[in-house]
Parts: structure tokens; sequence; C-alpha cells
């Protein structure tokens, strides 16, 4: 009677919180059996969900080996998910050789301690992405790999409406040469591994369909993107420069609700920096990278880059730039703008555009900042040197796209002044507001010699400095520079400086970033003269004092070398020097070769006695 009644109010307990996920299931434990068993484990090495504070970041062992546990229970890892959000998955595995490996990935939604749901039974099925009651199906394969090397799986999972609440597992089965066959017994073959992980499950919130703010300063909208790997909805507005921005610092979690308000400061980035992780207010600080530039961060480098004598691209110029659509696209003179992420047409807002908010909102100190219609509160600013804040709660900071002498301007916003185009080394943690430019179409591309110089390049190496004109003007001027033709005569950087390397012609083109099938052309001519400076005996004159061993060579030509040999045949001197000293040289007969700059030479007889 009393296990009846313990049974009939349990059974009650779950039909009145079907929902609510009250009690943690038993999982069953992978097993194996057959000739695998004696196999080496090819392990899972990297388990990534999401991005930021409180996601799932797991490394594990590589080592291929008999030794290496086929089952490794990580359900003490867990992270905080949402009903109806995305997220991104990233495994890395070791395939231990040339051969192709499969990750399936399980999801107890019902909370029920089951994953029930079979592998699809054919290859078209299995290469559909199906969100299943219980489990997400990916067969997308890595192909020989080490586990620790750049080869990964990138799987978005969007966590189903009605999951239910609480904790559930997530297991993840590698498999060689087709996707896992079940959960639970036999689960890889032959040489496989499973790892499980748990998500707590929160009530996500019905998605928001976003609009642009009306046409009225003031109005808000919204706009959502996949940021951190996480979907996020921020509001944006209408200025009174009637542009549209962000009415959140990127990475907030509201609109500022007052000029210290703590949830509205969002992330600090670095100038030319995107959001790998050291943009976090509490992320770890490191020295600077080498090469110090964005060419020099890696996969791994989520630090605040600080330093005492030297700063975060301290070797940066005013022709570097903070554009770049995505992180593969950076090299040592383009950082990743981190607005790009929230889509096509949101940048880094340049110094001319704070200068046109500043102006149309009356921006003059914090307190009129947090009153504009961009509700920008005093987040205060991360130190290059330190890694500690500063003027938090006093003073915002916010930057721009703009390079400047000491490495990148921003909005300065202190206790009585508001300052666009204030400068500070790049390595400063400032704030991001990002804003909204519509996209102008691109009709032309003209390209031309700064300063109207000569398109002829005489010297080698020398150099010639071009610039690209897009119009019309208010379209985006970013363009990308090549050579079209005649790469072994000259060479172009990505801010258009031409280098000559030997005779011959080069069309130089400018192509449009916005708009790759509108682009401008120059030809630059390489010539450079050939050396004047061939051998002539009639100048070159030698002053010897045989019995000191001193002599003087006096030429009127550029002398590239002098050689010296004994009457052994023996080089016992090379020089460019014209003052030679024979001083402690036995007596006797010396050649020198004099030779001009071209490799041309004259030979004399020098006798010292």
């Amino acid at each position: 009677m009393k296990n009846f009644y313990s049974k009939l109010m349990l059974g009650f307990f779950l039909l009145s919180t079907s929902t609510i996920n009250a009690q943690t299931p038993t999982y069953c434990a992978p097993t194996y059996s057959g000739w695998a068993v004696n196999e080496p484990a090819e392990p899972i090495t990297l388990v990534q969900f999401g991005t930021g504070a409180g996601s799932i970041n797991n490394s594990s062992s590589a080592i291929v080996s008999t030794t290496t546990p086929r089952y490794e229970d990580f359900s003490s890892i867990s992270m905080n998910v949402q009903r109806g959000q995305s997220y991104v998955l990233k495994i890395k595995g070791n395939t231990n050789g040339n051969f192709t490996n499969y990750f399936t990935i399980y999801f107890d939604w019902n909370g029920d301690g089951v994953f029930s749901n079979s592998t699809p039974a054919n290859a078209a099925a299995q290469q559909v992405l199906t969100n299943q009651p219980e489990k997400h199906q990916h067969t997308t394969a890595i192909v020989n790999s080490t586990g620790l090397d750049n080869v990964e799986m990138v799987y978005t999972v969007n966590i189903p409406n009605d999951a239910v609440l609480g904790s559930t597992r997530m297991r993840i089965v590698k498999n060689m040469n087709a996707p896992s066959p079940a959960p639970c017994a036999n689960p890889f073959f032959p040489r496989g591994q499973v790892e499980d992980y748990t998500l707590n499950i929160t009530n996500g919130t019905t998605p928001v369909v976003c609009a642009d703010p009306g046409p009225n300063p003031g109005d808000t909208g919204c706009v959502t993107f996949t940021y951190d790997g996480v979907s996020k909805t921020l509001t944006t507005v209408r200025g009174a420069d009637n542009q549209i921005w962000l009415q959140q610092n990127l990475g907030s979690t509201q609109v500022a609700t007052s000029m210290t308000d703590t949830n509205s400061y969002g992330d600090i980035f670095q100038w030319g920096r995107w959001n790998d992780g050291h943009e976090k207010r509490t992320s770890t600080t490191a020295a600077v990278p080498t090469p110090n530039n964005p060419s020099g961060l890696t996969s791994t480098s989520t630090s605040f880059i600080i330093g005492s004598t030297t700063d975060w691209w301290d070797g940066g110029t005013l022709t570097d730039t903070w554009s770049a659509l995505t992180a593969a696209n950076t090299s040592s003179t383009e950082g990743c703008d981190p607005c790009k992420a929230i889509g096509t047409g949101w940048v880094m807002p340049a110094d001319t555009d704070w200068t046109a908010i500043k102006n149309a909102e009356n921006i003059s100190n914090p307190t009129t900042a947090f009153a504009s219609n961009l509700k920008l509160p005093a987040s205060g600013y991360r130190s290059s040197s330190t890694g500690n804040y500063t003027f938090v709660d006093q003073r915002g900071y916010y930057w721009s796209s703009t390079t400047s002498n000491l490495g990148g301007k921003y909005f300065y916003i202190g206790s009585t002044t508001a300052n666009p185009t204030a400068g500070a080394m790049r390595g400063q943690g400032h704030a991001v507001r990002c804003i909204y430019k519509t996209a102008v179409a691109v009709n032309t591309v003209v390209v031309t010699a700064q300063n109207n110089a000569s398109t002829t390049i005489t010297t080698a190496n020398g150099t010639l400095q071009l610039q690209a004109a897009v119009t019309p003007t208010t379209a985006n001027q970013a363009v990308t520079w090549s050579v079209h033709s005649g790469s072994t005569s000259a060479t172009v950087d990505n801010a258009g400086l031409v280098t000559g390397l030997a005779n011959g012609t080069a069309i130089i083109r400018a192509t449009s970033v916005d708009d790759p099938l509108k682009f401008g052309e120059l030809t630059v001519t390489v010539n450079i003269a050939a050396s004047s400076d061939t051998f002539d005996a009639d100048k070159v004159k030698i002053y010897p004092n045989p019995t000191t061993g001193m002599f003087f060579i006096d030429t009127e030509i550029d002398v590239k070398s002098i050689e010296i040999y004994n009457t052994s045949g023996q080089r016992i001197l090379k020089t460019n020097k014209k003052n030679i000293n024979l001083e402690n040289a036995a007596n006797g007969l010396y050649i020198i070769n004099v030779y001009a700059a071209d490799g041309t030479h004259a030979s004399y007889k020098i006798i010292k006695k």
C-alpha cells in the first residue's frame, strides 16, 4: 500500500509539473563489445558550446591508446541555455591519420533519461540536420586531424521551445566512417569515444521580430544577431543626426537606465580587435603577441593585452583600418570590426559620425550623453598598462574606426567636455557603439597617383603612393588593392603603395569592397636606369708608401669593394675603405683588385719593401 501510494503521488507530481524536470534522470553508461574492445580509443579533444562566461569549453587528451577511456563523463560541466535560442557547438577529435570521423550529438529534450531516437537509416537522411525530440543528428565529418589542429566540426544547436525545463544530458559520440548507431550499446565503431555534458534549460521568451526605428529622432527598433555564439536582440534608435544607432553598448544586456547602470556598460574592446574573448570585463591579461598586430593573434588569443613599455599594435600607422568583415580577413594592417557581427550595413562609427551625433544631440558631458537618444553610459576604460579600470561611473570612452597619431580616435565624454576626436593608444579598452549605414550603390572607382606624382618609378625598390576615389562620395570608399598584371615589375600593399621591382609595366587595380564588379586601374611604369659606375681606370689612382705599407686609393667612381691578394694568390683583405694598411704584412708583391658598383674591376700591383 505504501509503494502504491508513493507511486501515485509521484505520478501526480510528474503530471502537474510536465514542463519541469524535477528529478535528475539516470542515463545509460555507454557499453561496447566485440573485437573493437581491444582497439585503441581515438578521443574527442575539444568541446565548445556557446562562447563567453558560462559556456562549455572543455579540452581533453589527444592521445590515441588502449588506455584512453572510451567514455568520459563530463556531466559535472554544465551550461545554462534558453528555449528557442541558438548556440554554436564546436567539436575536435583525433582521427589517428587520414581517416573520416563523424560526430553524433544526442539530447534528452523531454528529460526522461532516455535517448530513444534511432539514427537515420540512409545517407540522404543522415545529411539532413534534424531537430528530433530526443536527438540532433549531425553527420558533417572531420578528416585527417590530430585533434590539436584547426580541423573542427561546427554546428548550430537550436533549443526546442518545448524542451523540458531543468537539467538534461547532451551526449557526443565520435565514430569512424559512419554516424553513431546508438547512444548506449556499442555507440561507436570501432575506435571512437563518448563524452557527456549537462545543459540547464531555462524558459526563453518568444522570438522578437525586429524592425528599424521610425523616421523621428528617438524612435526605437531592434536587431537580432548572433554574438558570442548566442542569439541576441538589442535595441536600436534613430538619432537626431537621422542615423540608426544601437541604443546599447555592444555586449550589454540592456539600454542604460542611468549614467551608472553597470548592466549597460557592455564589453571593452582594444582598437582593431573583435569579440574574441578579450573584450569581456573579467578577461585575463597577457603580454603583447608576436607580431604585435592582428596577424599575431590566434584562436587562443582571448586575453586583454597589456605592456609597460609596449602597447597593443604599437607599430601601427595612420593607414591601418578596423574594417575586416571577419577575423579570417585580418592582416598586419587591418583589424576586424566587431560591429560587422550585427549584419550588413552595421559598422564602427568614424570620428565624423561621433562629431555629427555630438552636435545633433547637444552632448557635452556624461549627464547629457545619457539624456541623449543614444543613452550613452559612463562605462570608463581599461588601462593598457595594468589591465585595471579607470573612470567607471564617471566618464565615457567610445572607439571610432579612425586612426590617430597615438593609435586610434575615440569619443571622450568627460565631466565638462565631449571630444569626438580624442586619441589614445590602441591597447586601451573602450566601449563600442555601432551605427547602421545604408549601402549606397557604387558607380565608379578612379585610381590616381597621390599629389599628381609621375607614374614612372626610376629607382630600384622605389615607391609610388596611389589613391582611389569611389563615386558617389556617399558610397563606401573602402577598396582592395591588387596587381592585375605585371607582378614581376611591381607590388602593391593594401594601402595602395606601389614598389618597383624590375623594368616593365604593371597594372594596379583598386576594387570596391561593396561591389567587386566595380574597379579602377592605373598603369605604373618601372624604368630603373642601369648603373653608370662601370670601371674606368682613368678615374682610379693609387698612392702607395712601399716602406710603411700604407696606401690610399682615390676614385671618382662608386667603389663597391677592394680585394688584396698576396703572391701565393691568397686573399688577405676585402674592404670598401680607401685607406689600406699593409704595415704588418710581409714584404713582397701584392695584387689589388678595385671593383666598381656594376662588378667590373681593374687590377693593380703594389710592392711592399
